[in-house]
């Protein structure tokens, strides 16, 4: 047989291979010998239709030879020992060679550009963002300009109202520094992507649309910003999650609020920020590096204190269950971190204990002397909160107990005895709290921290003095009363000079004033029933109440939340015939 060849017409000789299912045609050209593989319809060696043109392996291509075809490796490149599998490539496909050649082009191009950012490069090599993955990237919504703005509206409004931990002088040199979004010595994005959020929420007249498109690129972004490789990530990420969660409840999107805070909380416990200087031994090791420092270690302190208790206060408004309740579970883990200090106290070194901490919150809770004193305005609202949670949950417990359960004498005590702690704290705790003045190096954003935490403490008087359990007991009147005194000093700190000016306020106080007005309001017209003219006490009274709701209408422009309650408060004037407005 014969076949056609560019030079010449060669004689062939059929050797048959049949553990290929082929048939070998060997060319004799003397010394220099070619084995030529066609695939065979059967025994007679006849050749089957060759592979069509443009279905050959990249190598046989280059070498013009003809190719088998098999896969993972033709027979001409075993024969030659190819080091690798064959490449087939379709008609428009690239090779592994051709993509790793373009992809040394774009970090040439690279380089070329940073090396010299004023010169534009050539080439036509698109470029891509190295720290981040192609779906992130910063908001091409917002300049770099804005960002700046955005930043600075941010810290000025007073970051630890709006829960932030982080310093803010680190975060601000970080943040602007000249490097791409994602850099490890910038910010992580989701971070960023909140605070940006944060700071368009804080400036007037904000686009809705913007507000909405920013919110959904920080939600995308927290979703996965555990899973690089950024040095602070597990920092920023709980930042991350508080910032995103106060947002959430500002703007009655409680649910997804519980979301971003339960996340958060998981996160402190998983890294063991709930025993930071703790002197109890345990078997935790914790997974990540050591603080870098003593900055960076108040900030995981504040940070746990930030999460929990933002958990404990949106679980007693919105009538959940909180993300960590050790006091109500004793199997549960009891936190051993210090009480928070004042931010510029961590800048000195900070004030520790040399012989570390244990059960800070249930020392608090049974009124245990301890050295950690805890009288920083952080501290102050930390315990505050504590306290009212406590006496939520007390409170909630007796109730389900008085009307499903059938209580033994010995459960009878424990829920007597968990109300007695419960009060007996609040009594131990309200005349503690810290005067502004006496702060280290006090700022009105700290006056504004101890109001906050002076109104939840009488808040949680009025709760835990709401307990009735069993039978009315011979103080019941004078519960009553405590509760009024501390509904009244709650509106006596709302229309106090310290929230003159103030645009925003921790969204948790709008459910503080409504219970200070119901009550308020419930005694005026238990008085107005009785009959006679309104006396110079009720009046005074109902200009403090006009009074306060023109203060929660100016901090509610910048709370949905906040603007829920005065709806509620004005339908309480209603019913005295009060003008809310």
């Amino acid at each position: 047989m014969k076949i056609w060849n560019p030079i010449k017409v060669i004689p062939l000789t059929l050797v048959t291979d049949d553990s290929f299912g082929t048939r070998m045609y060997y060319e004799d050209l003397g010394p220099y010998q070619c084995y030529t593989w066609l695939v065979t319809d059967d025994i007679s060696g006849t050749p089957s239709s060759l592979l069509t043109r443009g279905h050959a392996c990249v190598r046989c291509r280059q070498l013009k030879r003809r190719c088998s075809g098999t896969r993972p490796v033709c027979r001409q490149c075993e024969l030659s020992n190819a080091s690798d599998e064959c490449e087939y490539l379709g008609r428009n496909d690239r090779t592994r060679s051709t993509i790793l050649q373009e992809e040394i082009d774009r970090l040439q191009n690279r380089l070329l550009q940073l090396e010299h950012p004023g010169e534009a490069q050539g080439g036509g090599i698109p470029l891509h963002q190295p720290y981040v993955s192609p779906d992130q990237g910063s908001n091409p919504a917002l300049s770099d300009l804005q960002k700046r703005n955005l930043i600075d509206h941010f810290l000025n409004a007073g970051p630890l109202e709006l829960g932030f931990f982080l310093h803010p002088g680190r975060f601000r040199t970080s943040a602007l520094l000249p490097y791409p979004d994602g850099h490890p010595l910038k910010p992580t994005g989701s971070l960023m992507d909140a605070i940006y959020l944060w700071g368009l929420h804080l400036s007037p007249d904000s686009p809705e649309q913007q507000k909405e498109l920013l919110f959904d690129h920080a939600r995308l972004d927290v979703a996965s910003a555990l899973s690089g490789d950024h040095p602070n990530k597990i920092l920023h990420t709980v930042q991350s999650l508080i910032l995103l969660a106060r947002y959430c409840f500002v703007n009655l999107k409680h649910l997804e609020g519980r979301c971003h805070i339960g996340h958060a909380v998981s996160i402190i416990r998983a890294c063991g920020f709930g025993s930071i200087r703790s002197n109890r031994t345990s078997s935790f090791i914790s997974q990540i590096a050591p603080p870098v420092d003593i900055i960076e270690e108040g900030e995981r302190i504040m940070s746990m204190h930030f999460a929990t208790s933002t958990s404990k206060c949106w679980a007693v408004i919105l009538d959940v269950l909180a993300d960590v309740d050790s006091l109500s579970n004793p199997h549960s883990p009891q936190p051993d971190t210090p009480w928070p200090q004042e931010p510029e106290v961590y800048e000195q070194g900070g004030d520790f204990l040399a012989e570390g901490y244990s059960f800070t919150l249930v020392n608090f809770m049974k009124g245990i002397p301890t050295l950690d004193r805890g009288d920083s305005s952080l501290a102050m609202l930390a315990k505050a909160i504590v306290c009212w949670h406590r006496a939520n949950t007390v409170a909630k417990c007796i109730e389900f107990h008085m009307k499903n359960v059938s209580l033994s004498q010995d459960h009878s005590d424990q829920m007597i005895s968990a109300y007695t702690e419960c009060r007996q704290c609040i009594a131990n705790f309200l005349p503690t709290i810290t005067e502004a003045r006496n702060l280290y190096r006090p700022t009105p954003a700290k006056a504004v921290i101890l109001l906050e935490a002076r109104s939840i403490a009488h808040a949680a008087n009025i709760t835990a003095a709401s307990i009735f359990p069993f039978l009315a007991d011979a103080d019941s009147t004078e519960r009553a009363r405590s509760s009024l005194i501390s509904a009244r000093t709650i509106l006596d700190l709302l229309n106090s000079p310290t929230l003159g000016g103030l645009q925003h306020i921790n969204p948790v106080m709008g459910e503080i004033w409504q219970l200070s007005y119901r009550l308020l309001v419930e005694d005026l017209k238990r008085k107005i029933s009785m009959g006679g003219t309104r006396d110079l006490g009720q009046r005074q009274l109902e200009n403090s109440l006009k009074m306060g709701t023109t203060v929660i209408d100016r901090l509610s422009k910048t709370s949905l939340f906040i603007k829920s309650r005065l709806d509620i408060i004005r339908g309480y004037l209603s019913t005295v015939e009060i003008d809310p407005y």
